[in-house]
């Protein structure tokens, strides 16, 4: 997941360095995020103070919005590089949402094939604080993070991009299968352009 993150904020970088090497100019340059959605968009909920961040456990659970992580302090940390240019510029001093990935898709030119669990468990119970103990109140969270995942890749990503999004509770595993396709046959599908559709 880490890789992921990195793969979608690091793919136009790659591609300009291959199309100013002396490799030929025809090369199909497309890349693949796989558990690197950090993090889906909030809800729309009213009053929210962070709508580029889905609202954390200790707000949700409470019935308001936010997220303690909505800083520059998380980008600051991982020391993210290679931030659009143009995606700051539009941000100004909220420059840092250019490093969560539904503000950094807007701005990538490059292809993406997200490979990405509705229910990404390392973000809802490691990142985000939800208790690991099957309450009532912790499904609630895990049901509100689902659907704020669907609406946040459904609403933000670009029509060049595709997705492989099964309904798990699980991080970097891509073993489930959509009706009978899997994600590296739809992740085939999409680098060759076979136009397979799953929704």
């Amino acid at each position: 997941s880490a890789g992921g993150y990195g793969t979608f904020l690091n793919a136009d970088y790659l591609q300009s360095r291959l199309a100013a090497s002396s490799l030929p100019t025809n090369i199909t340059f497309k890349a693949s995020p796989r558990a690197g959605y950090f993090f889906p968009s909030a809800q729309v909920e009213e009053n929210s103070p962070c709508l580029e961040l889905v609202s954390d456990f200790a707000h949700e659970s409470q019935g308001q919005s936010g997220n303690a992580a909505c800083s520059s302090s998380t980008t600051l940390l991982w020391n993210t590089l290679n931030i659009s240019a143009a995606c700051a510029a539009d941000y100004g001093n909220d420059w840092w949402k250019c490093g969560l990935a539904n503000v950094a898709i807007q701005y990538v030119k490059t292809p993406l094939f997200w490979g990405q669990n509705q229910f990404d468990s390392n973000q809802i119970f490691a990142q985000l604080g939800t208790p690991n103990d099957n309450s009532e109140v912790s499904n609630q969270y895990v049901a509100y993070f689902g659907g704020a995942t669907n609406e946040s890749m459904n609403e933000k990503l670009p029509k060049k991009d595709g997705a492989f999004v099964p309904s798990c509770l699980g991080h970097t595993n891509m073993d489930a299968t959509i009706g009978n396709v899997t994600y590296l046959s739809a992740l085939g599908d999409f680098f060759w352009g076979r136009g397979t559709t799953v929704t």
